[in-house]
């Protein structure tokens, strides 16, 4: 019986949360945080910009998925053509030579020209959201596809950069680790030093 059904308003009777939650997040930074998806310039490091976009540059697996994208965008024109009127025009030129004979001395090839041309148009009615919907379903994909290729982009950089910081962590350790040698060679050297000492 729909009367003695229960309204769905269990999201309005959900209790709000304890904290105020922010409409956004953002991390700390080295530098501002940029709005054309190319986080990695917040790191304000020249050389980690230069290295990601020569590798988003040069992957081909990017590339081919950019390439899907560009695909599926024409196709979503192509489904949207189908909502406008269709014109189609056609037009054809001939020259025939005839031959007319009145007697055996009098024959007469004149050249005769014919030009035609022809135009049709044509409207298909979307009553049934057919057409809309085949739009629709067209600009889904390609947005799924646009995901897709971003997503790919933005695991790469963020590859590229995990794999800068290893190597900028790794040199600082081998610099450490050097400095450290230096200090216990020193420190060898005061040892036996002493040890010569009698120390």
């Amino acid at each position: 019986d729909p009367a003695h059904r229960v309204p769905p308003t269990w999201a309005a009777d959900r209790p709000l949360p304890p904290v105020a939650v922010p409409d956004a997040w953002r991390g700390a930074t080295a530098g501002p945080v940029t709005d054309d998806g190319r986080w990695w310039r917040s790191l304000g490091d020249a050389e980690v910009d230069r290295l990601i976009e020569e590798i988003l540059a040069g992957n081909l697996q990017l590339r081919a998925a950019w390439a899907r994208v560009r695909q599926a965008r024409a196709v979503v024109r192509q489904v949207g053509s189908g909502r406008w009127p269709q014109l189609e025009a056609t037009a054809q030129a001939s020259r025939t030579r005839q031959r007319f004979e009145i007697s055996e001395d009098m024959v007469f090839t004149p050249l005769v020209d014919s030009f035609q041309v022809s135009i049709a148009a044509g409207y298909e009615l979307d009553l049934w959201k057919r057409l809309s919907s085949s739009q629709a379903a067209a600009t889904l994909d390609a947005l799924s596809l646009r995901d897709d290729a971003e997503a790919i982009a933005t695991s790469l950089a963020a590859e590229a950069a995990e794999a800068w910081f290893d190597v900028v962590a790794t040199k600082a350790r081998q610099e450490l680790l050097g400095e450290q040698q230096r200090i216990n060679e020193t420190y060898l050297e005061l040892t036996q030093l002493r040890y010569r000492q009698s120390l």
